[in-house]
């Protein structure tokens, strides 16, 4: 991190280092960050204003991605490096840098790095914005957007099985975006034990060929 800033020409100063260890563990507003900045100390009053500058200086040289809120207008805030949000998350939750962990522990948050890759990739296959859906009674893992209208919704489930009941509740969630292309992402379809209805299953292998073919 650093390194990072050295070539920026900007000091990695502790506001900066409070900011990504907000967000590793899970703070993805501006007014979670500056809540979590202020309780720690790290600026004079509780102010969205006062931490804009130095998110738009994380999100220019790459350290931070910004994502809007559909049919909002927030944003949310992510951390662009897996391996670099990972060491905040261990170090801000166990002290990781003074002590050692078990393996265990680094695969936490394995499943929203997964999440957010696959975010990324699906972006660039459609050529669509992401956006994030998060309400009080419903979260949806992917979520992209063209000419303004939600086109594609999804999820992601990274795990050796994935039952039916579970492929009945990713159904019902799905289904109240009518009109949208429907995903599921799994490692395999060996992982499901029923197809879902109405929506498409893509797994890693048939990605990988999707992105072997010319566009």
């Amino acid at each position: 991190m650093g390194e990072i800033f050295t070539e920026e020409e900007k000091e990695l100063s502790k506001r900066y280092e409070g900011i990504l260890r907000a967000l590793s563990s899970g703070r993805a507003t501006l007014s979670e960050i500056s809540t979590y900045l202020y309780s720690n100390k790290l600026i004079d009053r509780q102010d969205v204003s006062s931490i804009k500058p130095y998110m738009k200086t994380l999100i220019d040289i790459g350290t931070v991605e910004r994502i809007p809120e559909y049919g909002g207008k927030r944003y949310y805030y992510f951390i662009h490096s897996p391996m670099i949000d990972l060491y905040y998350y261990l170090d801000e939750k166990y002290n990781f840098s003074e002590s050692e962990l078990e393996k265990k522990y680094f695969t936490e948050k394995f499943p929203l790095h997964v999440e957010q890759f696959f975010r990324g990739l699906l972006s660039k296959i459609f050529g669509m914005r992401p956006f994030m859906i998060r309400k009080p009674d419903l979260e949806i893992d992917l979520a992209f957007v063209d000419y303004k209208k939600l086109r594609v919704v999804g999820e992601v489930k990274w795990k050796e099985k994935i039952e039916g009941r579970e492929i009945r509740k990713i159904e019902e969630k799905l289904s109240r975006y009518k009109g949208c292309r429907k995903i599921l992402v799994v490692q395999s379809r060996d992982c499901i034990d029923s197809e879902p209805q109405d929506i498409e299953v893509w797994d890693v292998e048939g990605i990988v060929e999707m992105l072997k073919k010319p566009e």
